[in-house]
């Protein structure tokens, strides 16, 4: 085996970048994955993934920086406090703290646990 081939099997699985923070993020491990105009992007945390979804654009803009250095002034810290009901059970779910969340039809919802998501 050549030392090209050694390399590229230990080669560590490829990583991007959460808009939101800035974290280094594995798509295999990621706690949040998002749709985009045909792009999908991978989050640390459900936290940042709901505020990547509630505004897309301030996220992905060039003025915006990773991590909360933003040229421009904040404008919804607390956009994502809103309480919404789980669709399948019915219990009041804060999206930053939902157990699990799926897109559908370009609407997030949010469960209250991994198995009522899996229901749905």
């Amino acid at each position: 085996m050549s030392d090209t081939e050694t390399n590229q099997q230990t080669t560590a699985p490829a990583t991007v970048r959460d808009p939101v923070c800035g974290m280094t993020v594995d798509p295999a491990q990621a706690r949040g994955r998002a749709q985009h105009m045909g792009e999908t992007h991978y989050f640390c945390s459900p936290g940042c993934m709901h505020k990547f979804v509630s505004d897309p654009g301030k996220y992905l803009s060039p003025s915006y920086a990773a991590g909360g250095m933003s040229t421009e002034a904040p404008t919804q810290m607390g956009a994502t406090c809103k309480i919404e009901r789980d669709p399948v059970c019915g219990m009041n779910v804060e999206p930053a703290k939902a157990a699990s969340s799926v897109e559908h039809d370009r609407k997030l919802y949010h469960f209250c646990s991994k198995g009522c998501a899996e229901k749905f």
